[in-house]
Protein backbone atom coordinates (compact mmCIF):
# COMPACT_ATOMS: atom_id res chain seq x y z
CA UNK A 1 0.00 0.00 0.00
CA UNK A 2 1.29 3.62 -0.57
CA UNK A 3 0.03 6.77 1.52
CA UNK A 4 0.74 8.81 -2.08
CA UNK A 5 -2.57 9.58 -4.02
CA UNK A 6 -4.38 12.75 -4.33
CA UNK A 7 -6.59 14.14 -1.47
CA UNK A 8 -4.51 12.68 0.90
CA UNK A 9 -6.68 12.21 4.41
CA UNK A 10 -4.99 10.82 7.89
CA UNK A 11 -7.29 9.93 10.46
CA UNK A 12 -6.67 9.20 14.25
CA UNK A 13 -10.11 7.58 16.23
CA UNK A 14 -10.51 7.76 19.53
CA UNK A 15 -6.76 6.80 20.30
CA UNK A 16 -5.52 6.05 23.64
CA UNK A 17 -1.76 5.11 24.85
CA UNK A 18 -0.44 4.00 28.07
CA UNK A 19 2.89 3.71 29.20
CA UNK A 20 3.32 2.25 32.60
CA UNK A 21 1.45 4.09 35.45
CA UNK A 22 0.51 6.93 33.12
CA UNK A 23 -2.15 7.36 30.28
CA UNK A 24 -0.59 9.65 27.89
CA UNK A 25 -3.27 9.94 25.41
CA UNK A 26 -6.88 9.53 25.74
CA UNK A 27 -9.51 9.70 22.80
CA UNK A 28 -7.61 11.47 20.72
CA UNK A 29 -9.36 12.24 17.71
CA UNK A 30 -7.73 13.63 15.17
CA UNK A 31 -8.19 14.51 11.11
CA UNK A 32 -5.28 16.44 8.54
CA UNK A 33 -6.06 16.56 4.62
CA UNK A 34 -3.76 17.39 2.26
CA UNK A 35 -3.05 20.99 1.43
CA UNK A 36 -3.62 21.48 5.35
CA UNK A 37 -1.69 22.96 7.83
CA UNK A 38 -2.80 21.66 11.54
CA UNK A 39 -0.66 22.35 15.02
CA UNK A 40 -0.64 20.30 17.89
CA UNK A 41 -0.26 22.64 21.09
CA UNK A 42 0.29 22.44 24.64
CA UNK A 43 2.68 22.29 27.75
CA UNK A 44 5.26 19.71 28.02
CA UNK A 45 3.75 15.90 28.74
CA UNK A 46 0.74 17.15 27.04
CA UNK A 47 0.56 13.97 24.46
CA UNK A 48 2.26 16.07 21.36
CA UNK A 49 5.16 14.04 21.00
CA UNK A 50 3.25 10.34 21.55
CA UNK A 51 1.03 11.56 18.56
CA UNK A 52 4.22 12.10 16.54
CA UNK A 53 5.61 8.77 17.66
CA UNK A 54 2.24 6.90 16.68
CA UNK A 55 1.54 8.31 13.56
CA UNK A 56 5.30 7.44 12.41
CA UNK A 57 4.43 3.50 13.65
CA UNK A 58 7.06 3.27 16.24
CA UNK A 59 4.10 2.03 18.90
CA UNK A 60 1.90 -0.39 18.34
CA UNK A 61 0.32 -1.02 21.57
CA UNK A 62 -2.12 1.75 21.14
CA UNK A 63 -6.03 1.62 21.09
CA UNK A 64 -7.67 3.04 18.75
CA UNK A 65 -7.56 3.14 14.58
CA UNK A 66 -5.02 5.63 12.96
CA UNK A 67 -6.23 5.70 9.05
CA UNK A 68 -4.43 7.11 6.38
CA UNK A 69 -6.73 6.95 2.70
CA UNK A 70 -8.85 5.04 4.84
CA UNK A 71 -6.20 2.37 5.30
CA UNK A 72 -4.99 1.28 8.98
CA UNK A 73 -1.83 2.35 9.74
CA UNK A 74 -1.27 -1.10 11.08
CA UNK A 75 -0.99 -2.31 7.13
CA UNK A 76 1.74 -0.49 6.14
CA UNK A 77 4.94 -1.97 6.27
CA UNK A 78 7.88 0.06 8.15
CA UNK A 79 9.64 0.31 4.50
CA UNK A 80 7.08 1.64 2.68
CA UNK A 81 5.94 4.26 5.13
CA UNK A 82 9.26 5.43 6.61
CA UNK A 83 9.62 7.42 2.92
CA UNK A 84 6.03 8.66 3.11
CA UNK A 85 6.56 10.40 6.50
CA UNK A 86 9.52 13.39 7.14
CA UNK A 87 10.30 14.31 10.99
CA UNK A 88 11.99 17.75 11.96
CA UNK A 89 12.38 17.05 15.41
CA UNK A 90 14.28 19.40 18.23
CA UNK A 91 16.75 16.55 18.65
CA UNK A 92 17.64 16.06 14.67
CA UNK A 93 20.83 14.25 13.81
CA UNK A 94 23.45 15.88 11.90
CA UNK A 95 24.64 14.22 8.95
CA UNK A 96 28.37 14.59 8.09
CA UNK A 97 28.49 14.32 4.73
CA UNK A 98 27.99 17.07 1.90
CA UNK A 99 25.60 19.50 1.38
CA UNK A 100 24.37 17.45 -1.59
CA UNK A 101 23.96 13.72 0.31
CA UNK A 102 21.98 15.45 3.22
CA UNK A 103 19.21 16.68 1.36
CA UNK A 104 19.07 13.33 -0.84
CA UNK A 105 19.15 10.93 2.43
CA UNK A 106 15.89 9.10 2.62
CA UNK A 107 14.82 9.60 -0.63
CA UNK A 108 14.14 7.24 -3.16
CA UNK A 109 15.31 9.07 -6.47
CA UNK A 110 18.21 11.75 -5.97
CA UNK A 111 17.23 15.47 -6.78
CA UNK A 112 18.48 15.97 -10.20
CA UNK A 113 17.93 19.74 -10.54
CA UNK A 114 19.99 21.26 -8.31
CA UNK A 115 18.84 24.79 -8.49
CA UNK A 116 15.31 23.37 -6.06
CA UNK A 117 17.71 22.79 -3.60
CA UNK A 118 19.74 26.64 -4.15
CA UNK A 119 15.99 27.78 -3.94
CA UNK A 120 15.10 26.09 -0.83
CA UNK A 121 18.03 27.38 0.86
CA UNK A 122 17.35 30.68 -0.16
CA UNK A 123 13.81 30.70 0.45
CA UNK A 124 15.01 29.63 4.16
CA UNK A 125 17.72 32.21 4.65
CA UNK A 126 20.15 29.72 4.56
CA UNK A 127 22.85 31.72 3.22
CA UNK A 128 26.08 29.36 3.38
CA UNK A 129 27.10 28.48 -0.27
CA UNK A 130 29.65 30.67 -1.64
CA UNK A 131 32.94 30.74 -4.61
CA UNK A 132 34.23 28.99 -1.87
CA UNK A 133 31.59 26.58 -0.84
CA UNK A 134 29.00 24.56 -2.62
CA UNK A 135 26.99 21.20 -2.67
CA UNK A 136 29.45 19.08 -2.51
CA UNK A 137 31.24 20.20 0.45
CA UNK A 138 31.54 18.04 3.49
CA UNK A 139 30.16 19.60 6.77
CA UNK A 140 30.82 19.03 10.49
CA UNK A 141 33.23 18.18 12.31
CA UNK A 142 35.31 14.97 11.31
CA UNK A 143 37.80 16.30 9.06
CA UNK A 144 39.16 19.53 9.41
CA UNK A 145 38.78 20.45 5.98
CA UNK A 146 35.22 20.15 6.96
CA UNK A 147 32.59 23.22 6.69
CA UNK A 148 31.40 23.27 10.05
CA UNK A 149 27.50 24.80 10.72
CA UNK A 150 25.83 26.80 13.53
CA UNK A 151 23.46 24.93 15.40
CA UNK A 152 20.65 27.68 13.26
CA UNK A 153 22.33 26.20 10.29
CA UNK A 154 21.70 22.75 11.32
CA UNK A 155 18.81 23.14 11.75
CA UNK A 156 17.90 25.21 8.55
CA UNK A 157 19.77 21.72 6.64
CA UNK A 158 17.04 19.53 8.35
CA UNK A 159 14.12 21.35 7.64
CA UNK A 160 15.17 21.85 4.01
CA UNK A 161 15.72 18.23 3.54
CA UNK A 162 12.09 17.75 4.82
CA UNK A 163 10.87 20.06 2.39
CA UNK A 164 12.66 18.44 -0.51
CA UNK A 165 11.91 15.22 0.60
CA UNK A 166 9.31 12.80 -1.30
CA UNK A 167 7.03 12.63 1.84
CA UNK A 168 3.27 13.16 1.88
CA UNK A 169 2.74 13.94 5.66
CA UNK A 170 5.64 16.81 6.75
CA UNK A 171 5.55 16.78 10.93
CA UNK A 172 7.41 19.78 12.41
CA UNK A 173 8.11 18.90 16.31
CA UNK A 174 9.43 22.41 17.96
CA UNK A 175 12.88 21.85 15.54
CA UNK A 176 14.07 25.61 15.95
CA UNK A 177 13.42 25.16 20.25
CA UNK A 178 16.65 26.42 20.60
CA UNK A 179 15.87 29.57 18.90
CA UNK A 180 14.32 32.95 20.89
CA UNK A 181 11.09 33.34 20.30
CA UNK A 182 10.38 35.76 17.34
CA UNK A 183 13.52 33.69 15.18
CA UNK A 184 11.36 30.59 15.87
CA UNK A 185 8.21 32.76 14.61
CA UNK A 186 9.64 34.00 11.54
CA UNK A 187 11.19 29.95 10.59
CA UNK A 188 7.49 28.56 11.61
CA UNK A 189 6.12 31.03 8.84
CA UNK A 190 8.49 30.29 5.87
CA UNK A 191 7.47 26.56 6.94
CA UNK A 192 3.69 27.49 6.74
CA UNK A 193 4.41 28.88 3.21
CA UNK A 194 6.80 26.21 2.15
CA UNK A 195 4.86 23.07 3.01
CA UNK A 196 1.05 24.51 1.49
CA UNK A 197 1.35 21.13 -1.49
CA UNK A 198 1.29 18.64 1.42
CA UNK A 199 -0.17 17.29 5.08
CA UNK A 200 1.78 19.19 7.55
CA UNK A 201 1.36 19.00 11.37
CA UNK A 202 3.17 21.59 13.19
CA UNK A 203 4.07 20.68 17.36
CA UNK A 204 5.61 23.38 19.71
CA UNK A 205 4.55 24.96 23.51
CA UNK A 206 5.11 28.41 21.53
CA UNK A 207 1.71 29.88 20.27
CA UNK A 208 3.21 32.76 17.93
CA UNK A 209 4.74 29.81 16.37
CA UNK A 210 1.34 27.91 15.18
CA UNK A 211 -1.36 30.48 15.45
CA UNK A 212 -1.65 30.77 11.41
CA UNK A 213 -2.23 27.48 11.56
CA UNK A 214 -5.92 26.54 9.89
CA UNK A 215 -6.53 24.28 12.91
CA UNK A 216 -5.00 23.92 16.04
CA UNK A 217 -5.58 21.00 18.58
CA UNK A 218 -4.64 22.25 22.19
CA UNK A 219 -3.97 19.06 24.49
CA UNK A 220 -3.71 19.00 28.18
CA UNK A 221 -2.73 15.85 29.68
CA UNK A 222 -3.08 13.71 26.68
CA UNK A 223 -6.43 14.79 25.93
CA UNK A 224 -7.80 17.53 22.76
CA UNK A 225 -9.16 20.11 24.87
CA UNK A 226 -10.55 21.90 21.95
CA UNK A 227 -9.58 22.57 18.07
CA UNK A 228 -9.67 25.23 16.25
CA UNK A 229 -8.33 28.79 14.73
CA UNK A 230 -6.46 31.06 17.16
CA UNK A 231 -9.51 33.19 17.07
CA UNK A 232 -11.89 30.37 17.90
CA UNK A 233 -9.51 28.85 20.58
CA UNK A 234 -9.10 32.50 22.25
CA UNK A 235 -12.84 33.12 22.24
CA UNK A 236 -13.62 29.78 23.86
CA UNK A 237 -10.31 28.42 25.71
CA UNK A 238 -9.33 29.83 29.14
CA UNK A 239 -6.38 27.57 28.84
CA UNK A 240 -5.74 28.27 25.36
CA UNK A 241 -6.03 32.69 26.25
CA UNK A 242 -4.12 32.10 29.61
CA UNK A 243 -0.89 30.44 27.61
CA UNK A 244 -1.36 33.31 24.81
CA UNK A 245 -1.26 36.39 27.28
CA UNK A 246 1.51 34.39 29.00
CA UNK A 247 3.65 34.49 26.14
CA UNK A 248 2.35 37.42 23.96
CA UNK A 249 5.50 39.66 25.76
CA UNK A 250 7.61 37.38 23.69
CA UNK A 251 6.14 39.07 20.24
CA UNK A 252 5.90 42.30 20.54
CA UNK A 253 8.52 43.23 18.56
CA UNK A 254 7.33 40.97 15.81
Amino acid sequence: NTLVKENSVLEMRNIHKSFPGVRALQAVDFTLCEGEIHALMGENGAGKSTIVKLIKGLYCDYEGTILINDINLREFSAENFSTEVAVVSQDFSKFQVSFLENINLGRKHEIEDNTKILDMFEKLNFNKLTNDINLNSKIGKIYPENIDLSLGEWQKLAISRALLSEASLLIFDEPTASLDPLAEQRVYDQILDLSRNRMSILISHRLGSVKSSEDIYLLEEGQVKMHGSHEKLMRNSDLYREMYNKQKGWYQDA
